[in-house]
Order: structure tokens, then C-alpha cells, then sequence
């Protein structure tokens, strides 16, 4: 049994790296959050899940997705083209 100075020195240690870790983004959510997170459609998650390009895992009834693999999906798209507008025509 570790004395009990031991434990309050180690205690508050491991304390804070907790708090570090309690402001970061969760790593899986269900798909309304992940709806609102992303901006992609619920019906688009649920292709994306049955292509393989994003990942779905299941808690009992609760479907949660995998927000890190939403995130790879979205890093391996190529960037939006978009034209300059036209000289003389106001948007």
C-alpha cells in the first residue's frame, strides 16, 4: 500500500492531465452531433458507413460515429474550385 504522502504527491499529477484531456473534442458522438459538427446530411454518414469511408460503432441500441474517421474522410477530399467571378457582375 503506498503511504499516503506518496498518493497526494501523485494524485494531483495525474489530475491535471485529466483536465487537459476533459476540454478535448469526444472521439465518438452520436449522429445528430455529428450532423452538426461536420455539415454533412445523416443520409450521407449512413453511404459513407456502408462505403467504408467512415466508421459506425453500436452501444446496445445507440449507433455512435467515429469522429476521427469523419475527419480523415473530409482531409482526403480536394479543395473546392472556385472561378473568380466575372468582371462587371455584382454578386
Amino acid at each position: 500500500m503506498l503511504p499516503l504522502d506518496k498518493i497526494n504527491q501523485t494524485v494531483p499529477g495525474e489530475l491535471s492531465g485529466l483536465a487537459a484531456s476533459a476540454g478535448a473534442s469526444p472521439e465518438y458522438g452520436r449522429i445528430p452531433a455529428a450532423v452538426a459538427r461536420f455539415g454533412l446530411s445523416r443520409s450521407r454518414l449512413y453511404v459513407l458507413a456502408a462505403d467504408d469511408l467512415i466508421r459506425f460503432i453500436k452501444d446496445g441500441g445507440t449507433t455512435l460515429v467515429d469522429f476521427g474517421s469523419v475527419r480523415e474522410y473530409l482531409k482526403s477530399l480536394r479543395p473546392a474550385e472556385i472561378r473568380p467571378s466575372r468582371e462587371g457582375k455584382v454578386a
